[in-house]
């Protein structure tokens, strides 16, 4: 069974948009939905060194002080798997040590 190919359907060129426009005519198409509604639950440590600069030997010593919250997927009986960091949690850390720094504590580094 062969695949259909349909050419022509989009009334302009999408692969000529700039990444600019292809994400403003997403979130057109979306309903307006701003940038702020698209941060994720659960990033990698990739994703979440370049949401938070947070590094992963560094989110790996928050988790151990109990500072933010992680999951890892894995298939049962495997050794390996792959963490991933829970945004909201991490989000909650940050805004503690921005209060902490403000109020003249000594914050997180």
């Amino acid at each position: 069974m062969g695949v259909t190919r349909v050419s022509g359907w989009l009334p302009f060129s999408f692969s000529k948009m700039t990444t600019i426009e292809k994400n403003q005519l997403i979130r057109e198409a979306l309903g307006g939905i701003s940038n702020q509604e698209f941060i994720p639950q659960y990033v990698d440590s990739k994703g979440l060194a370049r949401l938070t600069g947070i590094s992963r030997s560094y989110a790996y010593l928050l988790l151990s002080e109990g500072k933010i919250d992680s999951a890892c997927i894995r298939r049962p009986g495997s050794i390996r798997g792959k963490r991933l960091w829970h945004i909201p949690s991490v989000l909650k850390f940050l805004e503690s040590c921005k209060a902490a720094n403000c109020s003249g504590g000594s914050g997180v580094y």
